[in-house]
């Protein structure tokens, strides 16, 4: 079939397979965030909330929340929680 439109090519076909790569950055943000604010409630340290994003992109789950169990142990747990992601950042 031919038509006489001057722009049908035949070569726009609509697109089948679609790879929306914003669907995992949105769930991997969202999840970094939702870390995040449980690290700023668990620590009462709203000001952190930007370190908290970072350590939650870069390490796992297990590690965070082993790393918060540690520093619950010390004097004083939010340095200690810091202290022991940033080695565990630039050990990865």
């Amino acid at each position: 079939m031919h038509s006489n439109i001057v722009n049908d090519n035949g070569f726009l076909k609509p697109a089948l397979n679609i790879n929306n790569d914003n669907v995992d950055k949105y769930e991997t943000a969202s999840k970094v965030e939702a870390t995040a604010n449980k690290l700023v409630e668990k620590f009462q340290s709203p000001g952190n909330f930007s370190f908290y994003c970072k350590v939650a992109y870069k390490l796992s789950e297990a590690r965070i929340w082993f790393n918060y169990e540690q520093a619950l142990k010390g004097n004083q747990p939010v340095r200690l929680f810091t202290y022991l992601c940033n080695k565990d950042m630039r050990n990865a």
